[in-house]
């Protein structure tokens, strides 16, 4: 029995160990992520960019990413006039923060410095509108509003329940309603950026001059051209071709190496 209950705290004393070694860790982890963030800002600041972009992609390599990092990276390849990598670093910022007034300024201006310029093509007004709503928040701000409209259903109809005043359960009822309508909305407008953000495939082209073929064969009829730093949709993938679909529609085959997904 003594021998059992020595082995026993013997384990959990290994155990405890272990759960105190990987919250050390943990802690050094992001000791070192915040180093290395201040000196790439410093970096920066004293315009070492090259130094500044190397600095950043370490952060990136231990699997801390964030639209603040995407961000600055972007500005920094910016500042060596590398726009494409710019372009695809600002779009990898504006997923996580799609209402960034910055990130999407410094989109419109990197755009202009690019060969191409498509014109998209227009949309029904209020399929608009209804993208300009979604975009004011990340996944995540529109879950924890859905949460807090859900929280405020429940509120309403305990008011519902308790009231006697036949007004009172009026207004509460009528009041839960409209947080469902809210929380359905709030759901879609998730849904809608988590699917931007992650299953939608989309791709900045890296090589100076790309010829756009009709299908995944280098003998295939010759499309059209499109030029480094424009951004394409990527709709399928054969080998080691992707198709891609432009903004305005044009739709065509390209080797995956010319492109970086965002």
């Amino acid at each position: 029995m003594t021998m059992n209950i020595f082995k026993n705290n013997k384990i959990i004393y290994i155990l405890l160990i272990s759960i105190i070694s990987l919250n050390n860790l943990k802690g050094f982890a992001s000791e070192t992520q915040q180093q290395l963030f201040e000196k790439a800002n410093k970096e920066y600041s004293n315009t070492n960019y090259k130094e500044a972009i190397n600095t950043y992609q370490q952060i990136l390599l231990t699997g801390k990413a964030s639209s603040e990092i995407y961000y600055n990276l972007g500005n920094a390849y910016f500042k060596t006039s590398n726009f494409p990598s710019a372009l695809l670093f600002y779009e990898k910022a504006r997923r996580l923060d799609p209402s960034n007034d910055d990130i999407n300024f410094n989109i419109r201006l990197t755009n202009t410095k690019i060969v191409d310029k498509i014109e998209a093509i227009p949309e029904i007004f209020f399929i608009r509108w209804l993208k300009a709503i979604y975009g004011i928040c990340s996944t995540d701000k529109w879950a924890k509003i859905t949460i807090a409209f859900s929280f405020l259903i429940f509120f309403s109809l305990s008011i519902y329940l308790l009231a006697k005043n036949i007004l009172f359960k009026r207004i509460a009822i009528w009041v839960a309603f409209s947080f469902l309508f809210l929380t359905v909305f709030g759901f879609i407008a998730a849904n809608n950026q988590y699917n931007n953000a992650v299953k939608k495939k989309e791709a900045i082209m890296f090589s100076p001059s790309v010829t756009v073929k009709s299908s995944p064969d280098d003998n295939s009829t010759d499309l059209f051209q499109i030029h480094e730093g424009t951004k394409v949709s990527v709709i399928d993938m054969v080998d080691k071709w992707d198709e891609i679909k432009l903004a305005n529609g044009n739709v065509g085959w390209v080797k995956s190496e010319t492109l970086e997904i965002i």
